[in-house]
């Protein structure tokens, strides 16, 4: 095969790619929410996250030492934000606690008991932000 008409084979798939955006070929830079339950029996729950963009929550029930992820859960924007999770264990208002959106670990709440949950990391910290 000569050069032209390889170029001219592999140039339009190439053009494809590009204009169809890279975003969903490399993968978001959203940060993914993981709900884990470590409790011994099963349990519902939901996670509402809102800031600077618009509110997302996502629900479900996990039975124990299942997990669950969410991608793309909290969006990353072009500066250091915010975001306020609110979580429901069983029905019940658990906890409400802000993260620093900063880089690219992934958000955990892990269910400890019905009443109990632990979010980790405290602070996530941006590719683009300044370190504390």
């Amino acid at each position: 095969m000569n050069r032209r008409k390889f170029l001219s084979l592999v140039s339009v798939p190439v053009a494809a790619l590009v204009s169809s955006g890279c975003s969903e070929v490399l993968g978001s830079d959203d940060v993914d929410l993981d709900v884990e339950n470590t409790d011994d029996r099963s349990h519902e729950f939901r996670v509402v996250a809102s800031g600077d963009f618009e509110e997302r929550s996502t629900a479900g029930e996990l039975d124990p030492n299942q997990s669950e992820t969410v991608s793309d859960f909290v969006p990353r924007l072009d500066y250091t934000h915010a975001a306020t999770l609110a979580i429901r264990i069983d029905g019940e208002q658990i906890r409400e606690q802000s993260v620093i959106i900063r880089s690219s670990d992934d958000i955990t709440v892990r269910i400890v008991a019905s009443d109990d949950v632990e979010i980790r990391p405290i602070n996530v910290i941006s590719p683009t932000g300044e370190g504390d």
